[in-house]
This record gives structure tokens, sequence and C-alpha cells, in this order.
């Protein structure tokens, strides 16, 4: 049977092909714009239910006083600059009377490391469904609520958000625009290990993950993570000195 339409009309497999693309990418956007409705859905009760939890800067009176507190040594605690640099510019920005502020803040550093996670699974492979709901789950955890809900938490919010990110970065070692995807996985690391030692896992997710999406070439890049690698080791190593735990 002849086509009714022109040679010069019909679709070839390159417009097909472009199409189907199209198409899966409106339907990941569909349901990455869902996941993040119904964490924001789930959260905002919590919001708006729960007393807030006041916090305090270590200079009450100095924005810079503060800053230079928040890196100083810690005599054994553990040194964490990313969560108390977060927490002194909303201190300064929005008072200690406004503390709802403070929970919207962490409310969108949430929905960004939600968002990372779905792409980081989407990058490995995952199912988009499946990926939706494993986020999900991650994302309704106990402890991410209280994250969330707690200023003294916002430590394991940064956390995650940062290493999702350095391990969604670390995925693109082999692209064409390498570079800017190396250093943002550099910068994310050193980040990371500054709201806790957890980061140190890291070491072993970076590799594996570039890895994984890219399991069948051989000829994968791996000196191109030993910057992001070698920027880890040395924040968790500064983190455990300026701890009191090394010398």
């Amino acid at each position: 049977m002849t086509s009714p339409y022109p040679h010069s009309l019909s679709p070839t497999p390159q417009d097909l092909e472009k199409k189907g693309r199209r198409s899966r990418r409106r339907w990941d956007l569909f349901v990455l714009i869902t996941l993040l409705f119904f964490t924001l859905a789930l959260f905002l009760p919590f919001l708006v239910v729960r007393r807030p939890i006041p916090w305090r800067p270590p200079d009450r009176h100095s924005f810079t006083r503060s800053l230079q507190a928040a890196f100083a040594p810690q005599n054994h605690k553990m040194w964490t600059p990313t969560p108390t640099v977060s927490l002194v510019l909303d201190y300064f920005t929005f008072g200690e009377d406004y503390l709802v502020f403070y929970r919207f803040h962490s409310l969108m550093g949430h929905l960004v490391k939600t968002a990372l996670l779905w792409l980081l699974l989407r990058r490995l492979g995952v199912a988009s469904h499946y990926a939706m709901g494993f986020a999900f789950l991650v994302t309704i955890w106990p402890s991410r609520i209280e994250g969330v809900m707690t200023p003294h938490m916002r430590g394991v919010i940064a956390l995650t958000l940062f290493c999702y990110l350095a391990m969604y970065c670390a995925t693109f070692a082999d692209s064409p625009h390498w570079g800017w995807w190396i250093a943002g996985c550099t910068l994310s690391c050193i980040v990371a290990a500054g709201a806790s030692l957890w980061a140190g896992l890291l070491f072993t997710a970076m590799p594996s993950v570039a890895w994984w999406c890219k399991r069948r070439d051989a000829r994968f890049p791996w000196e191109r993570l030993i910057l992001p690698e070698i920027a880890l080791i040395g924040s968790l190593l500064l983190s455990l000195h300026m701890s009191g735990y090394l010398g």
C-alpha cells in the first residue's frame, strides 16, 4: 500500500527518535513536578502546626564575628561550618522573631535535594516511577522532617543535598564540558564535608555512580575524578583537625 503523503513529508527515523526524546522529557518533567508538589504539600502543615525552635548565632550583635566563629576550631566538637553559616545568614536577615523563614529556607533545600536524588536515579537508569517512589520515601523519612523543622539539624539537609549534587556531577565526567562538572563536584564535596564527616562516603560513591553510568565504556576518564577525591580527603582532614581530633 502506498503512503497518502509525499515521501518528503514522511517522518524519518531521526524525527521519530527526537519526538520520542521530547515525549520522555515532558513525562520526566511531569513526574518531577508531581514529586515536588506532594513533598511540599506534606511539609507545609508541619511548618504551620509545629512551634518554631529558637536559634541564636555565636555572636548576636556581629555578623562578621559569627561567621568567624563558624570557621573557628571547635575543641572536640564536630566542625560543621556549612549549616552554621547558612543559619547565621538567616538570623541576620530575618532575626530571631521570624523563625518560620528558617524553615522555608530548609524546606527549599529539601526540595532541591529531592529533585537531585530523582535526577541521579534517572541518570543511573532507574525508571521514572520507581525513582519517584524511592525519592519520596527518602524525603518523608522522620529525620528529614526533623531536619526541616529544627534549625540545629540543618546539617542533615546540607549533607545529603551536596552529596547528591557531587554524585550527579560525577556522572558527567566524560561530558564535553567535563571541566565545569568536575568543578561543581569538587565544590560540592568541600561543602558536604563542612556539613558532616559522613561526606566521607563520597570517596567510593562518586566513582561507583560514574562507573554505573558508563559501565560499557572501557575508556572512561577516571583521572578526572581525582580532583574531587583529593578535595574531599583534604576537607575531611581539615574537619578532623578543626574538631581537635588531629594535632
